[in-house]
């Protein structure tokens, strides 16, 4: 990542990673090595040891701004007891969504252990693969890093991560198959009206992004988001036959 800022005290990317930089003044160079926890997101990635080169580029002292109403009206409330409380909603909302999250993982992951699946055809799995290729070479590129360099640090090739990501792609068309398989049985379709209103949500959003604007306009896109929201409307329905509140 270029020109990122890491507050020291604050986990940034892995665990321990700002502590590597205490006492490295500007200008200064470092490289270590740590590992990325078990549970990360990026299975490829979890738990694995990765290199890092960090270039100091400045050092600044945080000042906290006192707490008070004059503060509080910077977020749009009159009152820092509001701000409190919208902060404390919102942590609340956030956690809530974690642990759906997560319960929803738990899920999928029991449910398809327990679902027959014939021979998987070798074009989805590779379909797959390739997806997930590319959505970790477009996030490392968003970062600022080089793909090339990315895979050098792990010290594997293209192939070899691809041979990685595997399992997880086996997993995700077993989850696309069982999608759609409840889907067709239980009748849930997504209707126009809830995929136009998706879309123009969307466009209001990106309006000022004429490459996101022209790509929201091809059937494509309408035909993934159509995908999309029915994944949404069946794990919704997976959930409620199978999560106890």
């Amino acid at each position: 990542n270029k020109d990122t800022a890491v507050i020291v005290g604050k986990d940034f990317i892995v665990p321990g990673f700002d502590k590597q930089l205490v006492g490295i003044k500007k200008g200064g160079v470092k490289e270590f090595s740590l590992p990325y926890p078990k549970d990360f997101h990026m299975k490829n990635l979890a738990g694995k040891m990765v290199e890092f080169k960090v270039a100091i580029k400045d050092v600044f002292d945080r000042e906290m701004p006192e707490l008070n109403d004059e503060f509080a009206k910077g977020f749009g409330v009159k009152k820092i007891e509001e701000l409190r409380e919208n902060i404390k909603k919102s942590i609340r909302e956030q956690k809530e969504q974690e642990r759906s999250q997560q319960d929803e993982r738990t899920m999928l992951e029991k449910v398809i252990s327990k679902t027959q699946f014939g021979d998987l055809p070798e074009i989805l799995v590779e379909s797959e693969t390739r997806n997930m290729l590319h959505e970790l070479e477009q996030t490392v590129q968003s970062r600022g890093g080089k793909f090339e360099d990315y895979l050098t640090s792990l010290g594997k090739s293209r192939d070899q991560l691809t041979l990685d990501m595997l399992p997880e792609a086996v997993k995700r068309v077993k989850i696309s198959l069982l999608v759609r398989e409840v889907s067709q049985a239980e009748k849930i379709k997504v209707s126009p009206e809830e995929i136009d209103k998706q879309l123009q949500d969307m466009k209001k959003t990106h309006k000022d992004n004429k490459e996101t604007m022209a790509q929201l306009n091809t059937p494509e896109y309408v035909d993934y988001l159509n995908n999309v929201l029915t994944i949404q409307k069946v794990v919704e329905k997976l959930k409620e036959w199978n999560i106890v509140k």
